[in-house]
C-alpha cells in the first residue's frame, strides 16, 4: 500500500503514538477508578452484604471472582494473560473474558466489548479482573442494575440463580420443620413482665340502624390492659333505642408461665369470665365466673384426640376453622362477642388450627394456634396438672341478661397426669358437672402412650351416681393417610356427652382419615369419618361424612357429604359445599348447604369490590329454602387511614328495609407515649414499640446526639409493618400473642450497606394490651485485611482458609485468601477478634493473629498471617 519507506516510518510513528495515548488513556483511567462498596441482591435475598466494585470515567467495573462467587457461578483467573473462563449454571454453559481483545465469548457466541470494558491493574496484585456492568449483561444471564443513592446492585436473573433455588429448598424444609417448632435463633431475650397498670388498647364497633321508623344502637367496646399484675380483657355491649341497658359485659385477667415464672410448675391461670375444660365423654364446654389452674404447656394437647377452639370477635363477624388447611366449620358471631368450636378432632402430629375472621365490611383476620398429638401428655419424671371451678352461666359482671341454661351451676374439674417416659403417661381426672338430671360427678383414669408413627389412649371412667365404661382411641399415620380410631362401651353411665335414661350411649366405634391426593396441577385433601352408636334403648345409627377439599390456582372449593343410617335412616344425604376466589378487584365467597337428591336447604352469597385499600363495595345475600326468607345487605365501606366507616341498607321480609352506619377504630398505646389511631383488633393482637439508632459510642444506650435513623423495617409476624419514622420510632401490630416471636432488622432497609444491628434479633413474647419498647441499637462496622505469607519465605500463598473469632470462641466470620495471598473480611461489629486458620490439614499456624476493630480504629489493615506446611503434606 506504501512504497515510500518515509511514508512507512510515518504511518509507524502515528500508530506508535495513537497506541502510546490510548494505553496512557487507560492507565489514566484505571489509576482514577474510585472505590465503590456496594450490596449484591436478588430480590429479597441477599447475595453479597458487600463487594468492593469500581467506578470510572461513569462506568462501573465489578470484580469478576467476587460476583461470580455471590451467584454461584464458576470462574477461573489467569493474571499474565488477562483471561477468565468458566461457565454458569450448567457445566456446558460456557463463558470467556479476554481483556486484551476486548471480547467476551458465551456459549460458542463472540461480543465485542471493547478493552474499555476491563480494568486489568488488579491482576498482578489480587488476581481479580474488574469487569464493566454491560459487559456482565451480556456474559451472564442476567441484568445487574445499580443504585447508586443506596449502594446496592440489584441482580435480576433470566434464569433462578443456583442461590435462589437453594434458598426455596431451604423454606421447603424449614415449612416441614416447623412442624416440630421453630428453629432456634441467636435472638436477644426481651423480658416484658406483667405490670399493675399499663395504657389499655381499645377497640369501638358501633353500628345504628334504622328500620321501620325506629332507630336502633349497639356500641361494642373491647379492650385490654395488664391490670394488678396480669394480663386483663374486657368487653361491653351498650343497647340504646327507646332506652339505653348494657346487654353484655365480661372480664377475664390472666397470667401465663411462658411471660413471667409462675410457682409450682404452674403454666397458666385464668379467673373472672372463664371457659369450663369439661373431660370427653363428659361434658362440653361451658362458661361463666370462675378460676382455672393448668400446669399443662399451651401447645400440648389435654383432649388426646379433640380439643376446644375458641376467642373473641365482634357481632356480625364470620369465623372459619381450618385444620393443616382444611375449612372444618363455620359461625356467624352473635351478640356475645364470641366464636367457640368444640370437640374439633385432631390428627396424629402437628395440627395448625387456624380462625379467619371475616368482617361485614370486608375486614379479614386470622388466628393461629398449633397443637402437637404425637407425644405423652406429660414429659418423663414430670407430674402436670389442671383444675377449674366455674359457675357455669352466671357472669363474673352480673349485667345483663346472664345464661341459665339447664346444664348451668357450678362445675369443677381436677385432672393430673404423669410422665414415665417419653412415650408414657398415665393420668387421673375427676369433675362435677350440672346437667339436666342435677349435679352429677365422674372418675377418669388412664395412659397415654405415643408408639412410632402412632399415638393412642386407653381410659377407664365411672360415677358414683351409677354406672362405668371404657373406651380406647388412636391416632396413627399409615403413608400420608392419617387415621383416628376410637371404640367405647358404656354400661348404665350417662353424663351430657352420652345421653340419659334410653339415649344413653351404650356402644360407639369411629374410624376417620385424612388423604392428601397430588392431581400434580393441584392437590385435594379427602376426609372420610364413620361413626357407630347403639343406645340403651337398642337404637343404632350409622353416619359416614366425607370432605374434599380443593384449591386450583385461587379457588377454593371445600365439600362434605353426610349420610345417616341405621334406625334413623331417612336415606337423605346432607352437604355443605362452599367456595371462595379472587377476580381481582372483586372477591367471591359463596356456600350452599344441601341435600341428596338435589334439594337446597340454604344459600349464602358474598361479593366484595375493592378499589384499592381505601374503598370497597359489598353484597350479602341469604337465603332460606325452608323457610322461604331471603335477606340481603349491602354497603358501601371508606377508609379514613385506620377508621373504617360504612353505609349499609338491608332487607328482610320481617323487617322490611333498614338503613345504618357502622364504624369501626382502634385506639392504641404507641409504647413511646400516648395513643395513636389504630386499625380495630388491638385489643386481641400483641404489639411492639421500636426506636433505632446509631450507636456511635458502642455502649448500647441512645444518646441525646446519636442520630435515630428513619425508615427501617422489620422482619417477625405482624400483620401490620410500618417503617420507622423521623424520630427513628415505629409501632409494630398484629402479633399473635402469648407465643415467641422473632423480631429483626430487614438490613437492607438500612441507608448505608455498612451498618448492622448490635443484636441479630429479638425474642419477644407478646401479649395482648401490652405494648413493650425495643431500644434497637445499629453499628457502624469496619474490615480487616491482609496478607497469607509461608513462614519460611514470606512468599505470599492463595487458597487457605481463614476465619475470624470472637472472645466467646465463635467464628463470626470465614474466607479464603485469593491471589496474591490476600484475604479481607469487612462488615464487621466493632470488638476484639483472633485470626485463625480454618478447615484445613494441610497447613499450620505460627500463630493466631489478635486485631480489634473499633470506633477509632474501624480497620485493622495489613494484617500479616504466617503459615508453614503440615508436616507429611506432600506439597
Amino acid at each position: 500500500m506504501f512504497r515510500d519507506p518515509t511514508a512507512v516510518r510515518g504511518f509507524g510513528l502515528v500508530i506508535f503514538i495513537v497506541a502510546v495515548v490510548l494505553t496512557a488513556t487507560s492507565v489514566r483511567a484505571q489509576s482514577n477508578a474510585r472505590p465503590l462498596p456496594v450490596q449484591v441482591v436478588a430480590g429479597d435475598l441477599i447475595l453479597r452484604q458487600s463487594v468492593f466494585a469500581r467506578q470510572s470515567e461513569g462506568r462501573v467495573y465489578f470484580p469478576l471472582r467476587a460476583m461470580a462467587d455471590a451467584l454461584d457461578f464458576v470462574i477461573e483467573v489467569e493474571p499474565d494473560n488477562a483471561f477468565a473462563e468458566g461457565w454458569f449454571l450448567a457445566k456446558d454453559r460456557t463463558v470467556s473474558f479476554d481483556a486484551k481483545a476486548g471480547e467476551i465469548v458465551r456459549e460458542g457466541k463472540r461480543f465485542e466489548v471493547g478493552r474499555d470494558a476491563f480494568l486489568t491493574d488488579q491482576l498482578a496484585t489480587r488476581g481479580e479482573l474488574y469487569v464493566a456492568r454491560q459487559a456482565l449483561n451480556k456474559a451472564w444471564p442476567v441484568d445487574l442494575q445499580v443504585d447508586m443513592a443506596q449502594l446496592r446492585v440489584s441482580v435480576n436473573p433470566a434464569e433462578p440463580l443456583p442461590v435462589q433455588k437453594q434458598r426455596e429448598r431451604e423454606e421447603r424444609r424449614e415449612r416441614l420443620l416447623s412442624r416440630r417448632g421453630p428453629p432456634e435463633k441467636d435472638l436477644e431475650p426481651v423480658s416484658v413482665p406483667y405490670e399493675t397498670w399499663s395504657d389499655p388498647a381499645v377497640d369501638l364497633n358501633s353500628e345504628v340502624s334504622v328500620d321501620q321508623g325506629r332507630t336502633v344502637a349497639n356500641h361494642e367496646i373491647d379492650w385490654s390492659q395488664d391490670l394488678l399484675g396480669m394480663s386483663s380483657s374486657g368487653r361491653v355491649r351498650l343497647r340504646t333505642d327507646s332506652t339505653r341497658e348494657v346487654t353484655d359485659a365480661r372480664l377475664t385477667f390472666r397470667r401465663s408461665d411462658i411471660v413471667e415464672p409462675l410457682p409450682f410448675g404452674v403454666e397458666d391461670v385464668q379467673f373472672g369470665d372463664v371457659s369450663r375444660r369439661a373431660l370427653t365423654r363428659v361434658g362440653g364446654l361451658g362458661r361463666g365466673r370462675g378460676i382455672t389452674i393448668s400446669g399443662f404447656p399451651l401447645e400440648r394437647a389435654e383432649q388426646f384426640d379433640t380439643t376446644t377452639v375458641e376467642g373473641n370477635a365482634p357481632t356480625g363477624f364470620e369465623a372459619e376453622l381450618y385444620r393443616n388447611g382444611q375449612l372444618l366449620e363455620f359461625q356467624r358471631i352473635g351478640d356475645d362477642g364470641r366464636y367457640e368450636f368444640e370437640n374439633v378432632p385432631l390428627l396424629f402430629g402437628n395440627n395448625r388450627l387456624r380462625v379467619v375472621l371475616y368482617g361485614p365490611q370486608g375486614q379479614k383476620r386470622e388466628r393461629v394456634r398449633s397443637i402437637n398429638t404425637s407425644r405423652a401428655l406429660a414429659r418423663p419424671g414430670q407430674t402436670i396438672a389442671r383444675a377449674s371451678l366455674v359457675d357455669v352461666g352466671s357472669d363474673f359482671i352480673p349485667v345483663g341478661e346472664e345464661t341459665r341454661e339447664d346444664r348451668a351451676g357450678l362445675s369443677a374439674t381436677g385432672i393430673v397426669a404423669h410422665g414415665f417416659s417419653k412415650r408414657l403417661s398415665g393420668f387421673g381426672a375427676f369433675t362435677s358437672v350440672p346437667t339436666r338430671e342435677g349435679t352429677r360427678q365422674y372418675a377418669v383414669g388412664g395412659v397415654n402412650a405415643a408408639l412410632g408413627g402412632a399415638t393412642a389412649q386407653v381410659r377407664a371412667l365411672a360415677s358414683p351416681q351409677g354406672g362405668f365404661g371404657a373406651d380406647v382411641q388412636a391416632l396413627r399415620r399409615i403413608g400420608p393417610v392419617r387415621t383416628n380410631m376410637q371404640l367405647g362401651y358404656f354400661s348404665g353411665l350417662e353424663s351430657p356427652d352420652l345421653g340419659f335414661d334410653d339415649n344413653a350411649t351404650e356402644l360407639d366405634a369411629e374410624l376417620t382419615t385424612n388423604t392428601p391426593i397430588d392431581f400434580g396441577f393441584t392437590r385435594m385433601n379427602l376426609g372420610v369419618s364413620s361413626r357407630f352408636n347403639r343406645d340403651r334403648g337398642g337404637s343404632t345409627r350409622l353416619s359416614v361424612q366425607s370432605t374434599q377439599r380443593l384449591r386450583i390456582d385461587r379457588l377454593r372449593i371445600s365439600n362434605s357429604l353426610d349420610r345417616n343410617l341405621g334406625d334413623n335412616d331417612t336415606g337423605q344425604v346432607d352437604g355443605n359445599l362452599s367456595l371462595s376466589r379472587r377476580f381481582r378487584p372483586i372477591g367471591v365467597r359463596a356456600g350452599v348447604d344441601y341435600a341428596l337428591p338435589l334439594a337446597a336447604n340454604n344459600a349464602r352469597l358474598n361479593l366484595r369490590y375493592d378499589h384499592g385499600r381505601n374503598f370497597s363495595l359489598g353484597v350479602d345475600v341469604r337465603q332460606s329454602f325452608q323457610n322461604d326468607e331471603f335477606t340481603g345487605q349491602a354497603d358501601i365501606t371508606r377508609r379514613f387511614g385506620p377508621v373504617l366507616l360504612s353505609g349499609t341498607a338491608g332487607w328482610n321480609e320481617d323487617d322490611g328495609i333498614s338503613v345504618g352506619l357502622r364504624l369501626n377504630v382502634g385506639f392504641g398505646p404507641t409504647g413511646h407515649g400516648g395513643y395513636e389511631v389504630a386499625e380495630e383488633g388491638v385489643s386481641n393482637d400483641g404489639a411492639v414499640a421500636a426506636e433505632v439508632f446509631l450507636d456511635d459510642d458502642n455502649d448500647g444506650e441512645p444518646d441525646a446526639d446519636e442520630r435515630r435513623l428513619k425508615g427501617v423495617r422489620f422482619s417477625g409476624d405482624p400483620s401490620a409493618t410500618e417503617p420507622t419514622d423521623a424520630d427513628g420510632t415505629a409501632t409494630l401490630r398484629g402479633f399473635n400473642t402469648l407465643d415467641d416471636q422473632a423480631i429483626t432488622i430487614r438490613t437492607r432497609s438500612l441507608r448505608n450497606p455498612f451498618w448492622l444491628p448490635k443484636h441479630e434479633g429479638y425474642r419477644v413474647v407478646p401479649r395482648a394490651g401490652r405494648t413493650p419498647k425495643l431500644t434497637i441499637p445499629v453499628n457502624r462496622t469496619g474490615a480487616v485485611d491482609g496478607t497469607v505469607r509461608i513462614a519460611e519465605s514470606e512468599e505470599p500463598i492463595p487458597g487457605i482458609p481463614l476465619k475470624l473469632v470472637d472472645p466467646n470462641g465463635d467464628t463470626v466470620a470465614t474466607t479464603t485468601s485469593s491471589y496474591g495471598g490476600f484475604f479481607a473480611f469487612d462488615r464487621l461489629r466493632y470488638g476484639d477478634y483472633e485470626l485463625r486458620l480454618g478447615d484445613t490439614d494441610a497447613w499450620t499456624l505460627v500463630q493466631p493473629v489478635e486485631l480489634s476493630v473499633d470506633h477509632g480504629s474501624p480497620v485493622a489493615s495489613r494484617q500479616t498471617v504466617l503459615v508453614n506446611r503440615a508436616s507429611g503434606d506432600g506439597g
